[in-house]
């Protein structure tokens, strides 16, 4: 999760935040989003007899949480309980993003390493028709302008994510259902405001809806919390937008509103059966459920409060945890202890006194040396008005009395530190008073008691902050939990009712937690070293890898041989990639001694599928994954050629497939030089581990890392490649990066290249490239990448 307590995250998010909002007041992409966009992009289902449709609002915080849900909505069909019956739902037609997609900011990096690869590593690809996706635009997506955002997911077709197809073109949209329901997407900006080419689109679709059509309205903000919440603070917190289009606009078709913003579930419903629903456990840290339970009970219009996940019991129970503040966020202590540390040691007063006796003389001495000193007056004011301002903002008499209190607290933890520490200089240890020992001393005992001592007293302001008073919600964000993720799934039933399935997700399991019915009306051992391995490549890029006739007799010289446990693996990865099912224990292994490769009628060869269930590979290469599993895929399809559909498609890159086994395949066709070019970050590089969890007693610890990437186009492309260094003739294409369990660390580095700058894809063409590795029992990060792009780090334990 984001440190959202690291002093440099502060920093930087804080000026990403002040840019934006700054930019925002005098540019609006969406006006030139309309413009260069003028025609209707909505996406038309109403044609089919029902259609099911996922909801995920507030990702790519985290990578365990975003992917545990992209995981789930991935999966085909999900079990789930209501009122103790078991139902399936079904994974959607139609991907829908609630808002807030990236966290803190918005970035193509930010995008790719936090959602987008989460998202592919869970389903990477699929075949047409494609589902879609869309997305509402957050705060956070407009924090770079909405550039990232457009980019990803406002190309009108032309673009996918992960296994989805993108469609919108603008920052809004419709979708229109089956049975007269609806789903507008809208997009309010940062300052919460829709524009006139935004209402004209919603217009123009209203105009086509039929009287008795109802509306799902999909919303950056849940504005009816934060008008009930915040109104009597600020009079332009309102819901004027929502009341505006329901009243205004589409003529009171709004059944159900969707939102997030909010990293929790959350429903009211009135007594017309409309519905408020609050979404935003997609990814994000949690937010509490129980600290403004009390004040969102009744909402206008006559919404009343049903449920909430977590439970406020539960949400109460988490909030304890702030107590250990410092332990969630050490980085923030860093923060305290330089503040406390410039503080205290510009104030110039001797105060070694012993005890507390000599109180009142010492604050009187530290009062005076503070006015008396313009660097403590300065830090002195920084530390105070710092804390203060950091209140809660909406309600003024909170942030003069607890946001008072709390800066305080922490001028006196910083007074007290440095009294301690003159103390223990001076009294205790003797030294001489403003010497190089003295002020050493007092000074790591202001830093250490400031690193310990400041985050303690954060935790405890926001305890009592949020348990007491009901303020500072959003800085739940310091627990940075995992846990209690949520999102919606709608299910648009023949019968022309609207079921919305709340699945909640405690850990890494989908679980069910009510659903709402609308009707229609009313330390690494060593491994083959990158030269060996790109060796070996060469060579079979060189050479044929063949099968002989069902009777062929073995190559003389060939010796029987017993593999090693990683064969095991790799015949169940050949298996998984031809779909063709084999016994392992049934084929006969043998090897040509001392050579790196042999002669098989004229041809010289590094490995050879002979007869039913007997291989025969050389020497050098015996341990090379892709020459074994190349053989061991002509022993599953019991074939002596190489078909073009098992061998560079099904199973491309996960055997070898040199210049002999691709020209029977019919070669690889070559774009044309007008074809279009694609960045190395526009083909999708992703990859995967196998086994998810290895073990040194299960294959003897083999690991293969498989990265692919995927041409997103119809038509054949070219993808630009970066050298590896000016003037070098060779580009790198697939990689992978093994560290010693910490990212600092450096461990195992292997890829691959080509001549050139260009790589070959033919329409929607999955290349892929296989690391085989042994690794002992141990923790491990693991990185693939593709030229210039570099995929997030996952985390490997081996076990024993």
């Amino acid at each position: 999760m984001t440190g959202w307590f690291d002093p440099g995250q502060l920093v930087r998010t804080g000026l990403d935040v002040v840019i934006s909002a700054m930019f925002a007041r005098n540019s609006d992409r969406r006006v030139l989003d309309a413009l260069s966009h003028p025609g209707f992009d909505q996406c038309d289902y109403s044609s089919r007899d029902e259609l099911w449709l996922d909801y995920v609002a507030d990702t790519g915080d985290g990578w365990n949480s975003t992917y545990a849900v992209a995981h789930a909505l991935a999966q085909p069909e999900l079990g789930v309980e209501v009122a103790g019956e078991r139902r399936t739902t079904k994974r959607g037609d139609v991907l829908v993003f609630g808002g807030d997609e990236v966290y803190p900011v918005a970035s193509r990096e930010a995008y790719e390493r936090k959602l987008i690869a989460a998202y592919r590593t869970a389903w990477p690809t699929t075949e047409a028709p494609y589902p879609k996706t869309f997305a509402v635009a957050g705060n956070h997506d407009w924090y770079d302008s909405l550039v990232a955002f457009t980019r990803i997911f406002c190309t009108g077709g032309k673009r996918r994510f992960a296994a989805w197809q993108t469609h919108q073109s603008r920052s809004y949209f419709s979708i229109k259902l089956p049975h007269g329901w609806w789903l507008i997407g809208t997009d309010v900006q940062l300052e919460s405001d829709i524009d006139d080419p935004q209402l004209e689109y919603f217009r123009k679709i209203a105009d086509t809806m039929a009287p008795d059509d109802r509306v799902i309205l999909c919303v950056a903000e849940p504005e009816w919390i934060y008008e009930q919440r915040y109104r009597q603070f600020d009079r332009t917190v309102s819901e004027r937008n929502l009341a505006f289009l329901q009243e205004r606009v589409f003529e009171n078709r709004i059944a159900v509103y969707l939102a997030g913003d909010l990293h929790h579930y959350r429903r009211h419903s009135n007594d017309a059966g409309r519905h408020k629903i609050t979404a935003g456990g997609g990814g994000a840290f949690l937010f509490p459920t129980h600290v403004d339970l009390d004040e969102v009970q009744e909402l206008k219009d006559g919404y009343r409060y049903q449920t909430s996940y977590p439970a406020p019991e539960a949400s109460r129970s988490l909030s304890r945890r702030l107590l250990g503040f410092g332990w969630i966020n050490p980085k923030f202590g860093q923060l305290t202890a330089l503040l406390y540390l410039l503080f205290a040691m510009a104030i110039k007063v001797d105060i070694r006194q012993p005890g507390l006796r000599h109180g009142r003389k010492v604050v009187h001495d530290i009062i005076a040396g503070i006015l008396n000193s313009e660097i403590a007056l300065l830090w002195g004011f920084l530390l105070l008005f710092g804390f203060y301002f950091f209140t809660d903002t909406h309600d003024e008499k909170f942030r003069r009395w607890g946001g008072l209190t709390h800066a305080i607290a922490h001028l006196v933890a910083a007074f007290l530190l440095g009294w301690y520490g003159l103390y223990v200089a001076v009294t205790a240890l003797g030294l001489p008073l403003y010497s190089i020992r003295q002020i050493a001393v007092t000074g790591l005992v202001i830093a250490v008691g400031g690193y310990l001592v400041g985050p303690m007293i954060m935790g405890t302001y926001l305890l009592i902050s949020m348990n007491g008073f009901g303020r500072h919600a959003g800085e739940f964000s310091a627990l940075r939990c995992e846990d209690y993720k949520c999102w919606l799934r709608l299910h648009v039933a023949p019968t022309g009712d609207l079921r919305i399935h709340a699945l909640r997700c405690r850990r890494t399991c989908p679980q069910h937690t009510n659903i709402l019915m609308l009707r229609r009306r009313g330390g690494l051992v060593r491994v083959p070293t990158l030269g060996l391995m790109l060796g070996g490549m060469g060579i079979v890029a060189g050479s044929a890898i063949a099968c002989t006739d069902l009777m062929a007799p073995l190559p003389s010289g060939a010796v029987e041989w017993s593999p090693p446990a990683q064969f095991a693996l790799w015949w169940q990865m050949t298996e998984s990639c031809s779909g063709r099912q084999g016994d392992f224990r049934a084929v006969r292994w043998y090897i040509m001694p001392n050579t790196g490769s042999f002669d098989l009628d004229g041809r010289q060869v590094v490995g050879a599928a002979i007869g039913k269930n007997r291989i025969v590979l050389a020497d050098e290469h015996k341990l090379n994954g892709s020459v074994a599993r190349h053989e061991m895929l002509h022993t599953l399809l019991d074939v002596s050629g190489h078909p073009r559909a098992a061998f560079q498609v099904a199973c491309d890159g996960v055997v070898a497939c040199g210049s002999v086994c691709e020209d029977e395949g019919g070669g690889r066709p070559v774009p044309g030089p007008d074809a279009p070019v694609l960045a190395p970050r526009d083909v999708a590089p992703h990859f995967e581990i196998v086994p998810q969890q290895p073990a040194f007693s299960q294959y003897g610890g083999a690991v293969a890392v498989i990265v692919s990437i995927t041409n997103p186009l119809d038509t054949p492309a070219w993808v630009q490649l970066t050298p590896q260094e000016p003037g070098n003739p060779y580009s790198a294409t697939f990689g992978v990066l093994v560290d010693y369990g910490n990212p600092g660390t450096f461990g195992i580095q292997d890829y691959t290249w080509v001549e050139g700058t260009r790589f070959p894809l033919e329409a929607g063409e999955t290349r892929r490239w296989v690391w085989d590795g042994i690794l002992a029992p141990g923790d491990y990060g693991v990185r693939g990448w593709f030229n210039s792009e570099t995929l997030p780090r996952s985390a490997l334990t081996v076990g024993q």
